[in-house]
C-alpha cells in the first residue's frame, strides 16, 4: 500500500508485537528500539517502506521477567537513555522526558512499553 502512493518520499517503520515470553519486531530504516536489560535489535537501515529488501524477515527476541522498550523515529537522536532509573518513572513521564531531551525533528516519535516483575501472571 505505502511503496504504491506517490504522496510519499520515504517511510521509517517500526513493528513491534508483544507476546507473554518474547516480542516480535521489524525496523526499516532509521528508527530504532532499545531496551533494559540490553537486547541486541537488528534493524534494515538502508531500507524504508518504499525501497525494500529482496529478504525481509521478522525478528524475535525473548523477554526478561521486567524490561523497559522504547521505539523512536529518526527525529530522537540515538542515545543511551535506558538503565535501572526508567522503572521509577511511568511509561508517560519516560516518553516525555526522552522526547523532550533528545527530539532533533518536530515529527519524532516516541513508544514507551514497561513490564515490572508485579505485572507477570503465573
Amino acid at each position: 500500500m505505502l511503496s504504491n502512493n506517490d504522496d510519499f518520499e520515504d517511510i521509517t517503520l517500526v513493528l513491534l508485537r508483544l507476546l507473554p515470553d518474547k516480542l516480535e519486531y521489524m525496523i526499516l530504516g532509521n528508527g530504532f528500539i532499545v531496551s533494559y536489560p540490553e537486547m541486541k535489535f537488528q534493524a534494515y537501515r538502508q531500507a524504508s517502506c518504499l525501497k525494500l529488501p529482496e529478504d525481509l524477515s521478522v525478528q524475535q527476541e525473548l523477554l526478561p521477567e521486567q524490561f523497559c522498550i522504547v521505539l523512536a523515529s529518526d527525529g530522537i537522536e540515538y542515545n543511551d537513555f535506558l538503565n535501572k532509573e526508567v522503572f521509577n518513572l511511568s511509561t508517560l513521564e519516560l516518553a516525555t522526558d526522552i522526547f523532550n531531551k533528545y527530539n532533533v525533528d518536530d515529527a519524532s516519535t516516541v513508544i514507551a512499553i514497561k513490564r515490572e516483575k508485579s505485572d507477570v501472571r503465573n
